[in-house]
């Protein structure tokens, strides 16, 4: 038995995920994350399979954006790191 979560996140500022050179726009992100439940076990859990991201279009919500495969720690690490105020990053680096 599979499900799918979905949300929206917003970056106020462009990024990157993990060591990628790829740089992702500020805005609007649809992620959809996958979990199969898991078998054999006396309560429901259940296992992340894959986390997808995806840029919202906010000028034309009709145009299909690329969809992206995405490792959830680094989008929590992204995600982390865009609230931090630049001059607590520039300390830190």
């Amino acid at each position: 038995m599979m499900r799918t979560t979905r949300t929206t996140v917003l970056f106020k500022h462009s990024f990157k995920l993990g060591d990628s050179d790829e740089q992702h726009p500020a805005g609007s992100y649809a992620i959809e994350t996958d979990e199969e439940l898991l078998q054999g076990i006396s309560f429901p859990a259940y296992r992340r399979t894959a986390t997808w991201m995806q840029r919202v279009n906010d000028n034309n919500p009709a145009r299909i954006m690329p969809t992206a495969l995405v490792d959830p720690l680094q989008l929590e690490a992204a995600l982390l790191a865009d609230r931090i105020p630049e001059t607590q990053q520039k300390v830190q680096s």
